[in-house]
């Protein structure tokens, strides 16, 4: 795992250079007073794999500001500027995660690897936690008379950035740029992270709750539990730590509750790391200890469930995300995985259900989850299609049967009709009976081959029942249904270019000309020929 971990402190980056590639110095400190200016004290931590760095904003003991909004524009400044260097320094490595933590924490670095393989890099991921209770809301850069708010994670939590945002993140924070994003918002270091993140680029912050420990004053927590902790405060005695807690409003933990959930959290952790290496039974059997030491976290659940689906055990995932969705109803996962147990059913109207299910609130939450939920979602539709396909096309079979049944029935009934009336001396004229016999069979024969022709057409109308390909999207691949052509020429659905412009960038995905929304025009003719396609063909609907 090759991470880019930054701290205030070069003692404390040097100590972890040889372990993970950590470039050192970074940062600058000092000793003395001032505006913003650090104490300066650092040192290696005895617990597995941590270290801690010297104290940073808000603790100077020369006379900076202190707070989130609190210290001067200059200190503002220079946090951003550190943050820049060390967001460059990213950018050149070959690092696959960019970890920023305030240089007052202990940092355990093994937990931090182990949660940073549950992530895909090739992914946009903002890993962290707010400090704060609801979005910041802050006036545009733009139009002064115009608010905008997003989440932002706070560096005294730390935050991870992979790879693949971080270079979405260039055009408008590399070689001094994010020092200019920072001083017209006039906010620090972290917060500009987060307003690039999620405000400009759209990517959603991905809480990670194990980011926070300070929930009991640091003494009262056991070494071992210590050790499980990705990050910890520095508190700098008992004393102060619970001063801290009290103040922050939380409620205190016991020391056993605090050892129990942990535990289940550690569990999880090593199901996790199971699952990655395949070891699916295994990642069950740790998950399923996680949930008897707590039962009341749905993410264990989906863990196991989704375990359950490589297993392709369908009714033991269905079970297990029933009970997640029970105990988190919008809980996004639980419904993707419920939805594709029900698919694997064949209940696929269910299955339908969640997975669109999956896709609102993966929009609602913006939950970067590519094509993969999508993909899903035209599985079970396509699915539903060619089962209704099927017992339409049996249907017709046995319908077909019978008619040609009722056809010979009808003819054999006719012929004895005839035989009956020649006998009773009704036609006494032999000729005549043989005239009205073959009339009876040229009928029938007549009636047979036109009901046979006419289910043939429909089978070479079935047959047919295929999409055009310039009547479906660029990007989905499915019907289009608003229709707008680019500058270039090409013609997507709005819904899909206008997503690709906001989370991916202001390009046309085909010819990688520059493209803003404004730019889309609606294609008229193309939708006239699709709503006259769906018209015809009221299938389509359901493909």
């Amino acid at each position: 795992m090759k991470i880019q971990l930054m701290v205030g402190s070069e003692s404390a980056t040097t100590s972890i250079s040889s372990r993970i590639g950590i470039p050192a110095g970074n940062r600058t400190q000092s000793r003395g007073g001032g505006s913003g200016g650090g104490s300066g004290r650092s040192g290696n931590s005895g617990g597995r794999g941590g270290f801690r760095g010297g104290a940073r904003r808000g603790t100077s003991r020369g006379g900076g500001g202190g707070g989130r909004g609190g210290g001067s524009r200059g200190q503002k400044r220079a946090l951003c500027c550190k943050m820049s260097v060390e967001f460059d320094t990213f950018i050149e490595s070959n690092k696959r995660w960019f970890c920023h933590f305030d240089d007052d924490n202990y940092v355990n670095v093994p937990e931090l690897v182990a949660l940073l393989r549950s992530y895909n890099p090739l992914k946009d991921w903002y890993l962290g936690k707010p400090s704060i209770r609801q979005p910041l809301e802050i006036v545009s850069r733009h139009n002064k008379k115009s608010k905008v708010s997003f989440w932002f994670a706070t560096g005294g939590a730390g935050f991870c950035l992979s790879r693949a945002i971080a270079l979405r993140m260039v055009p408008m924070a590399s070689g001094g740029k994010f020092i200019s994003i920072g001083e017209s918002i006039r906010l620090p270091d972290d917060v500009t992270i987060g307003y690039i993140v999620e405000h400009l680029l759209s990517t959603p912050l991905t809480v990670i709750e194990r980011l926070h420990s300070h929930l009991e004053p640091n003494k009262s927590i056991k070494l071992k539990s210590i050790a499980k902790l990705f990050r910890l405060r520095h508190f700098g005695d008992s004393k102060t730590g619970s001063k801290s807690g009290r103040k922050s409003g939380h409620n205190q933990k016991s020391a056993l509750d605090m050892k129990q959930e942990l535990s289940a959290f550690q569990l999880k952790d090593e199901g996790n790391r199971y699952y990655l290496n395949h070891k699916y039974e295994d990642a069950i059997n740790s998950y399923t200890r996680a949930i008897v030491r707590n039962p009341s976290v749905a993410t264990f659940f989906t863990n196991r469930a989704l375990c359950y689906l490589k297993l392709q055990q369908w009714e033991q995932s269905y079970q297990d995300c029933r009970r997640a969705l029970e105990m988190e109803p919008n809980l996004m996962k639980g419904h993707f995985f419920l939805g594709q147990s029900l698919l694997e059913m064949d209940h696929f109207d269910d299955a339908i259900k969640h997975l669109q299910r999956a896709v609102d609130l993966a929009k609602e939450q913006k939950l970067n989850f590519g094509d993969e939920l999508t993909y899903q979602l035209r599985v079970a539709r396509k699915k539903r299609f060619n089962v209704c396909e099927e017992k339409r096309i049996k249907e017709e079979i046995e319908l077909q049967t019978y008619l040609n049944t009722l056809i010979q029935l009808d003819k054999e009934q006719q012929l004895n009709k005839l035989k009956s009336e020649v006998q009773t001396n009704a036609i006494t004229d032999e000729q005549t009976a043989e005239d009205l016999k073959q009339m009876i069979v040229s009928t029938t024969d007549q009636r047979t081959d036109e009901l046979n022709a006419m289910f043939a057409e429909l089978d070479v109308r079935r047959k047919k029942r295929e999409v055009p390909d310039y009547l479906c999207g660029k990007i989905s691949f499915e019907i289009m249904r608003d229709p707008v052509v680019t500058p270039s020429g090409i013609t997507y659905d709005r819904k899909d270019i206008e997503e690709h412009l906001q989370r991916v960038g202001h390009f046309d995905p085909v010819t990688r000309t520059p493209l803003t929304v404004d730019q889309l025009t609606p294609n008229l003719a193309m939708k006239e020929v699709i709503d006259t396609f769906l018209m015809e063909n009221e299938w389509a609907n359901d493909y």
